[in-house]
């Protein structure tokens, strides 16, 4: 040998670089890492198919909720929100009864995305979904647990704007927020 010494096989002056591991094909993750296959099943070429994740999650947006506070108003834990919006977890029919209730969501649609083998008992409707009447916008806003919850509406401001409703057409739901709002704001300019 020469003038260097081994050590454990290796000469001890020099740079070497680690030996490269076996299996290069599937590297190791620590369990907790590892992440689960998708449980969405894709038409061939197509988009995603709606699914129940995907509607919850789109209403809970809609209705500007955080996951928490859709947990709160389902009396379930944040993370099984989080499941359900991901399509880790069927709900019971019974969670299904508060989710309609909560997003405002037809019981019948909710079953059939969570089971899907349910569709031969449910007859079917028309696909497209039917205008919503001008005159329901106020059945719909004053019935929306979750959106009057998130947006404080009170007893007292809710019976202003039934009288407020019973002046004229009202065309969605969401304008008796706009006018919820500039009565809350033309009473904060009058204290100021």
């Amino acid at each position: 040998m020469d003038t260097t010494t081994l050590v454990n096989g290796r000469d001890s002056g020099a740079f070497h670089p680690p030996e490269p591991r076996a299996d290069r094909s599937s590297p190791r993750q620590p369990p907790a890492l590892k992440r689960r296959p998708s449980t969405r099943r894709r038409r061939s070429g197509t988009a995603d198919k709606r699914t129940l994740g995907s509607l919850i999650r789109a209403r809970r947006l809609a209705l500007q909720l955080t996951q928490r506070e859709l947990a709160v108003m389902l009396k379930v834990k944040p993370a099984h929100v989080a499941y359900l919006e991901l399509d880790r977890r069927r709900p019971s029919l019974t969670l299904l009864g508060r989710i309609a209730d909560v997003l405002s969501l037809e019981r019948e649609s909710l079953i059939l995305l969570s089971h899907p083998e349910a569709r031969d008992f449910v007859p079917l409707r028309d696909a497209t979904p039917p205008a919503i009447a001008r005159d329901d916008a106020w059945k719909q806003f004053s019935s929306n647990k979750a959106l009057l919850a998130r947006h404080k509406v009170s007893k007292a401001e809710l019976s202003i704007l039934a009288q407020v409703a019973l002046l004229g057409r009202i065309d969605a739901p969401r304008s008796f927020l706009f006018i919820l709002n500039s009565i809350r704001q033309a009473v904060l300019d009058d204290d100021l």
